[in-house]
């Protein structure tokens, strides 16, 4: 049984919560709370699994309790707010995942509901992910914004022709900055960027990357051809993928999955291993799941690279595991050596590690 505290200054919305949470019998709310001070009496009293909290609280908010928790007794916190997805051009977003929070959710407009089942289902997902995940792995980490003038600029590599593919879900936005933090300013290989994230966050998560690493981050577009020394993610509510022609292609999300965690990475990474063939390198990174597995085994049976980042680094080894258990990672590396590995690549065309 997974135990979970919920804090929320809504009492309404705590019911609601509690109701949609519980609903399949695996996960219990072990306790409520209306403010950030409440809840962190009842974190420390039960020790739960996971934490979900509001955002914009009286007395102690959603990010100062974030901070609280992963400094005194670390646990997985999963910040569920409309406020958060108010706040996409500011640094919130930064703010909570920096903090530790593993990851947002985005309250549905008007507020969580019963009837919302695709919502309940997605909240529960993510809370058994968090369940099984490890946050000391998102703690004691330089300010990310902070950190991008400390990055030692490098000698940049000439592109021969080359593509490189990030996938990412859980744990994601920071093992991404950290990756892209260490490619020096005139870095002249494209990048691609696949994250598992609620649509409304993305355009957010964008803007601080940006903020936090040297190189410029965009959405991609229809019709575009991938830039030197551009990191590209999809579009809001699309998936991304490359035409035989080199073209970014743009699949809009049904409306219905508006605000889910819907991105493909496998058909990302597929697409490019059909295009670029040899000259991809393809990085699986921390998430849940298997996204991203089939696609890593396509574009090494083109003859491209491919890395998994290992179990002791992610935050959740699901996506790396099923990939390494399908031979599609050529090599396993921790987050640390990936950027190495990924100059070594740009420099050699292998994987010098």
């Amino acid at each position: 049984m997974i135990r979970v505290v919920v804090v929320d200054d809504s009492p309404v919305a705590l019911k609601i919560l509690q109701t949609i949470i519980e609903v399949d019998g695996d996960i219990v709310v072990a306790a409520t709370a209306a403010d950030g001070i409440l809840g962190w009496q009842c974190i420390q009293e039960l020790q739960p699994d996971v934490v979900c909290t509001d955002y914009h609280m009286p007395n102690m908010n959603g990010l100062a309790l974030v901070q609280t928790v992963m400094s005194q007794h670390p646990l997985p916190i999963l910040v569920i707010s409309v406020s958060v997805e108010e706040d996409t051009n500011d640094t919130t977003i930064l703010q909570v995942l920096q903090a530790g929070a593993m990851d947002i959710l985005a309250k549905p407009q008007g507020g969580p509901n019963i009837r919302n089942h695709r919502w309940g289902r997605q909240l529960r997902q993510k809370i058994r992910v968090l369940s099984n995940a490890k946050p000391l792995n998102l703690i004691r980490r330089p300010s990310l914004l902070e950190s991008k003038t400390d990055v030692t600029p490098k000698k940049a590599i000439a592109n021969t022709g080359g593509i490189i593919v990030l996938g990412a879900s859980t744990g994601g936005p920071l093992a991404l900055t950290r990756i892209l933090q260490a490619l020096p300013g005139d870095f002249s290989w494209p990048v691609i960027c696949v994250q598992h994230i609620g649509s409304s966050f993305l355009p957010g998560l964008v803007t601080w990357l940006g903020k936090a690493t040297p190189l410029p981050i965009v959405h991609a577009q229809t019709g575009d051809r991938p830039r030197p020394g551009t990191v590209y993610f999809p579009p809001p509510a699309a998936d991304l993928s490359v035409s035989e022609m080199g073209q970014f292609r743009c699949h809009p999300h049904d409306p219905g999955q508006e605000g889910m965690s819907s991105f493909s990475i496998d058909l990302t990474f597929k697409s490019l291993a059909r295009c670029f063939q040899s000259s991809v390198l393809g990085i699986l990174l921390t998430g849940m799941g298997s996204d991203g597995a089939r696609g890593l085994l396509d574009i090494r049976r083109q003859g491209g690279a491919t890395i998994a980042q290992d179990e002791a680094s992610s935050v959740v080894f699901g996506m790396p595991h099923q990939a390494i258990e399908l031979g599609a990672a050529q090599t396993v590396l921790s987050l640390d050596d990936i950027p190495g590995a990924i100059l070594a690549w740009c420099k050699t065309g292998r994987l010098l590690c």
